[in-house]
């Protein structure tokens, strides 16, 4: 049988004090520092932490996946990205060298924007300017001429119809040309095929 020799805790109390004034004696000769011996401490990862104010609170955080799931805002879950139509960017296949982002997005913003003319029924032209133009028209023809406000509306309204039936049928000449770009000569030939230009 083997006995183990234990230290009493009293003798451990007058060994450390003893070494520690041993310590203190050397430090007054040379005066130099000399350093102590410290239980190895566990290590752990500190990311440097947002600012809230002064509040002066640091977070200590082991794992990645914790530090993003603060970073996210402790949920956890990712907020999700409003969608906005005509702003947004598409895959393009890799081997092409030009972007053909810029002219996605300009026929999704016309596809939208044809839609929502399309249900409204209100004047598309400016009522101010559309009136003058009108008031300026009419003095060739009779000097001191009135209109009344539901006249000019109707004036508005049917110059309007004109348009845009004018560039639904241009827009078919377009097409028939394998074009996608408007131009003056559709309309010419329209206005020709119509009969309202010889």
């Amino acid at each position: 049988m083997v006995r183990l020799a234990h230290k009493k805790p009293d003798e451990n109390k007058s060994t450390n004090k003893a070494t520690a004034s041993k310590g203190k004696k050397k430090q007054q000769e040379t005066g130099k520092k000399t350093p102590q011996k410290t239980p190895r401490q566990t290590r752990t990862k500190q990311t440097a932490a947002q600012s809230t104010g002064g509040s002066g609170e640091r977070l200590t955080v082991a794992s990645p996946t914790a530090r993003k799931r603060i970073q996210l805002g402790g949920g956890g879950v990712k907020k999700p990205r409003k969608y906005k139509p005509g702003t947004g960017t598409y895959k393009v296949v890799l081997f092409l060298f030009v972007s053909l982002d810029p002219l996605i997005d300009a026929f999704s913003v016309a596809l939208r924007e044809i839609r929502r003319y399309q249900k409204s029924t209100e004047l598309l032209m400016r009522i101010a300017p559309f009136r003058r133009l009108v008031r300026e028209i009419a003095q060739d023809y009779k000097t001191d001429l009135r209109f009344t406000r539901t006249a000019l509306e109707a004036i508005q309204a049917g110059a309007e119809d004109y348009l845009v039936n004018l560039f639904i049928d241009a827009m078919l000449c377009v097409v028939h040309a394998k074009r996608v770009t408007l131009m003056p000569k559709d309309v010419q030939l329209t206005r020709r095929i119509r009969g309202e230009r010889a």
